[in-house]
């Protein structure tokens, strides 16, 4: 599957269609920021992303509006569709891997 944004049609009784992007652009991650806020003009929880975010095996990175769909939701279909195995990303996690990255980079380069 190439990077770029596709649908998905969610096993839900009203079969929700929710956009993936995969390996966002910095446009991409605006398109769906613009969309969060067009959808919750008031916002929502305070500690909620307006995104969610995936990464399979090979390192792609996939993200949906928060509001669309949960992570089970995705991985199921995106498993199921796709034959793509996926497992949820939180910015702490994301970030905890990035200054790891770093820090190895950095004793090791």
């Amino acid at each position: 599957m190439e990077d770029g944004s596709f649908d998905i049609i969610l096993a839900t009784p009203k079969a929700s269609t929710v956009t993936i992007w995969k390996n966002p652009t910095g446009q991409d991650y605006k398109s769906v920021f613009d969309s969060f806020n067009k959808a919750y003009p008031g916002g929502i929880a305070k500690d909620e992303s307006y995104l969610r975010t995936a990464l399979d095996k090979d390192g792609n990175t996939y993200i949906w509006m928060s509001g669309a769909a949960t992570h089970e939701m995705v991985q199921d279909r995106l498993k199921n569709l796709h034959n793509i195995d996926v497992e949820e990303k939180t910015v702490d996690s994301m970030m905890a891997e990035i200054v790891t990255s770093k820090i190895l980079g950095i004793l090791h380069g």
